[in-house]
């Protein structure tokens, strides 16, 4: 691929499917630059990855984020956007992480589907050990060479190209060179060293943060999947990323499966299973998947995104009086949160309409969580009993608390004055 004008073309388009953050804000004057650069790297095959950023979070254990470069991100984007159609056909249908039509919700559903069948009175969940950080690069880009030369309707060149994109990507390290540190450095020294990609061995390990490590992350274990689909010919199995499940009547048979899949694991891909989260019990008793209890007739929310929730709505009221409401460790990822431990913001802040939208942004995501599941009362307990000063500004959208809104004040606008309580 050597002509520059569809390569600008690709890389413009890319530009318009990554997401709108401030790292693309902060390089808008720039693009002009980028698009020349960019494209002649490409098309002359010198691309390399640049400098990674990398920062913790918290929430709830301490990871490590690397975050590639705005240039990077755009030609994942395009490794990704062209491929994935393709690939996704590979993949079984009950693979849920990261793809189109698919998502947690979707996962969730589908176990409770799975429930409601009269062989699946018994379920085997397990989960990989530090799976990105595990991930073998060698045999990685071995499955990605084996899938690729299967695509017919791709020209050679074309597949030439996406070979060297993904070589570049799979073996780039990026903790070295250093990373940008950026947020509380210090954090990283609370990271286990076999989770953290400073200390993996060669040509081990994923960054997460990144959008191809997803789409790899697929890639990679879409061995498992055709593995227990047609080896072990598993009929009801369901996998979001490395956390799986498996049904069926009879725990002697998720028994022998779990002992067909260590090995094929060990031998196949090189990883294990997490000795801790072995779960083999009743489907009577729920199953703990992606942040909801899941039973056959109803969906409970976990406790830990209640707690999580609750975090939240103590730090907003919080950043309205800090006299009432201390705090000594607010949330990692909320932008508003980044600000306030960067001084940027010191409370007691002015209410604005757009930090009040901010709020409720955090605040109906969590109850778009909350409303798919059977939660009303914990929605009307969670409005009533915590959100305490925040009730002079948001109210419930109906009787049921599906969604929370903003109150209309006087005159029809929002209080934009620093609250006295």
């Amino acid at each position: 691929m050597n002509i520059e004008k569809p390569m600008k073309e690709l890389i413009l388009q890319a530009i318009k499917n990554t997401h709108n953050t401030v790292q693309k804000r902060s390089r808008l004057i720039r693009i002009p630059e980028i698009l020349d650069e960019l494209s002649r790297e490409l098309s002359q095959g010198n691309y390399k990855p640049s400098r990674f950023s990398c920062f913790m979070v918290k929430d709830p254990k301490i990871r490590e984020i690397f975050a590639p470069d705005y240039k990077d991100r755009i030609v994942h984007h395009i490794f990704v956007d062209r491929l994935g159609p393709y690939f996704d056909k590979k993949f079984i249908f009950d693979s849920y992480a990261s793809r189109k039509n698919k998502g947690i919700h979707k996962a969730v559903k589908r176990l409770q589907q799975f429930l409601k069948k009269e062989k699946t009175t018994f379920y085997l969940q397990l989960d990989i050990q530090n799976f990105f950080p595990s991930i073998n690069k060698k045999i990685l880009f071995k499955i990605f060479l084996k899938y690729i030369k299967t695509i017919d309707e791709l020209p050679d060149a074309e597949k030439d190209f996406l070979i060297h994109i993904a070589e570049k990507v799979i073996f780039h390290n990026p903790a070295n060179p250093p990373p940008i540190f950026t947020g509380n450095r210090h954090l990283l020294k609370y990271v286990p060293k076999h989770k953290s990609l400073f200390y993996a061995p060669a040509n081990k390990g994923l960054p997460i943060g990144s959008f191809t490590s997803q789409f790899f992350a697929n890639l990679y274990l879409n061995e498992l999947d055709q593995f227990i689909k047609h080896q072990l010919r598993v009929k009801y199995y369901i996998r979001y990323v490395d956390d799986f499940v498996l049904l069926a009547e009879n725990p002697q048979i998720l028994l022998d499966w779990k002992l067909k899949i260590e090995e094929f694991l060990h031998l196949q891909l090189n990883l294990t299973l997490h000795p801790q989260k072995i779960i083999l019990q009743q489907t009577t008793k729920g199953i703990n998947f992606l942040g909801y209890i899941v039973r056959k007739n109803y969906l409970l929310v976990r406790r830990r995104a209640v707690k999580a929730f609750k975090r939240r709505l103590y730090f907003f009221n919080h950043l309205i009086n800090p006299a009432r409401f201390p705090i000594i460790d607010p949330p990692q990822t909320l932008s508003i949160a980044k600000k306030y431990r960067a001084k940027e913001i010191v409370p007691p802040i002015g209410m604005t309409l757009q930090i009040l939208n901010k709020i409720l942004a955090t605040i109906n995501s969590y109850y778009g969580i909350f409303r798919f599941a059977n939660s009303y009362k914990l929605r009307k307990s969670l409005y009533e009993k915590h959100f305490y000063l925040l009730k002079r500004y948001f109210e419930p959208k109906d009787a049921l608390f599906r969604v929370i809104k903003l109150k209309k004040q006087e005159n029809g606008l929002t209080h934009s004055l620093v609250l006295a309580v």
